[in-house]
């Protein structure tokens, strides 16, 4: 992801230290790579781990990286950062999120309740099925949310 001139990733099952290798090797100045240090040996995309909503406002998932971890990095230092206050791989079947109304999750998890698009400071698309990620945008963050 990228936070003005610097990128922010992960290691994961999609992103390699050769590929953060070349990245650094080729992006001219003053971009920079950045790492997160999370605590996913099997993660497979940085979507369930951060959600920057706006300048200076970002979710993250508690049980991948750490406050303290984040704060790290000079670009989140200023920055409102909220942990998701609950677990949406403990949320009981059909809380949100019914799995018999979707595809099957074969390599990602439930925390793929973080992959929405921020269209502009106040405007979010979330998934439809996720009602209560929804309603806790609208009530915590004042977002305008778009289930689609």
């Amino acid at each position: 992801m990228r936070f003005g001139t610097v990128l922010i990733g992960q290691l994961s099952n999609v992103t390699n230290p050769k590929g953060v290798d070349y990245l650094r090797a080729v992006l001219p100045e003053p971009y920079t790579v950045e790492l997160l240090n999370t605590t996913d040996d099997h993660a497979m995309h940085i979507d369930a781990t951060i959600l920057p909503l706006r300048q200076g406002t970002l979710v993250y998932c508690p049980l991948r990286v750490t406050e303290e971890e984040l704060r790290k990095h000079e670009v989140f230092r200023d920055w409102d950062l909220r942990p998701l206050p609950w677990n949406p791989e403990e949320e009981e079947e059909g809380e949100d999120d019914n799995d018999d109304d979707g595809p099957p999750r074969y390599m990602c998890s439930k925390w793929l309740v973080l992959n929405a698009m921020s269209v502009n400071e106040k405007t979010i698309v979330v998934e439809e099925r996720q009602e209560r990620f929804a309603r806790w945008l609208e009530e915590e963050f004042g977002m305008e949310v778009t289930c689609e």
